[in-house]
């Protein structure tokens, strides 16, 4: 109880995707009633589900490349344009985000600063200078309530004060990487390259690798050779959403893979969705049992 404790608290105070073009104050602003109103009800630490939270914080988030905020149910397979992030003045694009469990969204653009996101109507709040120029970013729970871990492209593992932006580095986990997490305290990541992609659990202390998956043979063996254009990775109902888009390739925007660990199960769910996603978050909301 003491995780799923310190969760209601810090949601009471406060609460990538990576792509190769380029990938504070925790008090929430004014914002729509539903989402202000998240509630956090913890069932049991084992499974760490959670209950009473606001519709917004349940679902994927992703951002094209265009700019656009959409919702991702997965399991309906629907996606929904929610509005264009008008966040920057000189028209840079995003290219890694996550969201909060009071269903705001952190989104890092081109100008190095990460944006506050409304996404229940993509609307532009508060912002903060980045730490790293490119990187990819997860929120996870833990005693302390929810952290936010970043992964530079350099592969620096750091954990952020979002009352400061500062990151404590903690350690090398071996080159770029998105990152998603999960209320049960896992942080994964997804790397991807011109040969293999992989899925990772990490020590959330040392950035270690607890768990490895090799998911490359489906999410880019129809394209062998090609490079990763844009890709993004979240966790939800107990297994992984991959979007990803290769280049050269068959399609002009991203496809959504399933990976399952359990099995090591990864399916197409959709090709070409009509967007090049460049980043995906998800909140400590989001359901762990299997879906």
């Amino acid at each position: 109880m003491a995780m799923m404790n310190a969760m209601a608290r810090w949601l009471a105070m406060s609460v990538c995707a990576w792509s190769a073009s380029g990938c504070g104050d925790p008090r929430p602003p004014a914002a729509d009633a539903a989402v202000t109103d998240a509630v956090v009800d913890a069932t049991s630490q084992r499974d760490a589900e959670l209950t009473g939270c606001a519709a917004a914080a349940r679902w994927i988030y992703l951002a094209d490349a265009n700019g656009n905020l959409l919702r991702f149910e997965p399991d309906r397979d629907v996606i929904t344009e929610v509005g264009r992030m008008a966040c920057t003045d000189d028209g840079t694009k995003p290219f890694s985000m996550a969201v909060h469990a009071d269903a705001r969204a952190l989104v890092a653009f081109g100008d190095q600063r990460v944006h506050e996101v409304t996404t229940t109507d993509a609307r532009c709040g508060d912002a903060w200078d980045a730490p790293y120029h490119r990187f990819g970013m997860g929120f996870v729970g833990s005693d302390g309530g929810d952290q936010l871990f970043i992964a530079s492209a350099a592969g620096t593992l750091a954990a952020v004060d979002l009352t400061t932006w500062s990151p404590r580095e903690l350690g090398d986990i071996g080159g770029a990487a998105e990152l998603t997490g999960n209320a049960l305290g896992e942080l994964w990541a997804f790397t991807p390259t011109a040969t293999t992609a992989t899925v990772r659990q990490l020590d959330t202390r040392t950035g270690a690798t607890l768990v490895e998956h090799d998911v490359g043979p489906t999410v880019n063996g129809g394209t062998p050779g090609a490079a990763p254009a844009a890709w993004a990775f979240a966790y939800w109902g107990g297994r992984f959403y991959i979007f990803y888009l290769a280049v050269p390739g068959p399609d002009d925007s991203s496809s959504i893979f399933r990976f399952t660990p359990d099995t090591a199960e990864v399916e197409l769910m959709r090709r070409n969705v009509g967007h090049v996603v460049v980043g995906a978050g998800v909140s400590t909301c989001a359901p762990t049992d299997f879906i």
